[in-house]
């Protein structure tokens, strides 16, 4: 997740309280109403049992991530949008919803559900234009997790092999 925040950090780094620390001095150096209008994280419990049945243990970079701060709904990256948690969970179900709808065809018919949208990619950040910024919590260390950058050339390129 550092990786994508980009806050002077390695590429291989774990997102960490320090992290968050200079991306929120960043934030308020700019007067970012990410920032202005934020509220406290969710307690860690709670991030737990909303997303426990669907992704198992999340990744502690994530934990870490929606229990820090509560951005306020808006742009926090150039071409990203935040997502809370609650609504993180409501663009997963909307992408399963369109895959399970739209995503096998006649003309497709080895493409899966999950080739389209992987049960265990859960939304960070909606990009302009529809598209995510998704945690791969299938293949997360404990720790870390992939990051992937949805878009419609991804999934076309997925879908394609």
């Amino acid at each position: 997740m550092c990786r994508l925040l980009s806050f002077g950090c390695a590429m291989s780094q774990a997102l960490s309280l320090e992290i968050l620390n200079r991306l929120e001095q960043t934030l308020r150096r700019v007067s970012a109403r990410a920032i202005e209008e934020s509220e406290p994280g969710m307690l860690v419990e709670n991030v737990q049992r909303m997303t426990a049945t669907v992704f198992g243990t999340l990744p502690a970079e994530t934990l870490l991530w929606w229990s820090s701060r509560t951005f306020a709904g808006d742009w926090l990256l150039p071409d990203a949008r935040y997502l809370r948690l609650g609504e993180a969970l409501y663009w997963y179900g909307e992408q399963r919803r369109w895959a399970r709808d739209h995503g096998v065809s006649s003309q497709s018919p080895q493409l899966m559900v999950d080739d389209w949208w992987h049960p265990r990619w859960l939304p960070l950040f909606l990009i302009d234009g529809g598209m995510f910024y998704a945690i791969d919590v299938a293949a997360s260390d404990g720790t870390s997790a992939p990051i992937l950058r949805m878009t419609r050339s991804r999934l076309a390129a997925s879908s394609s092999t």
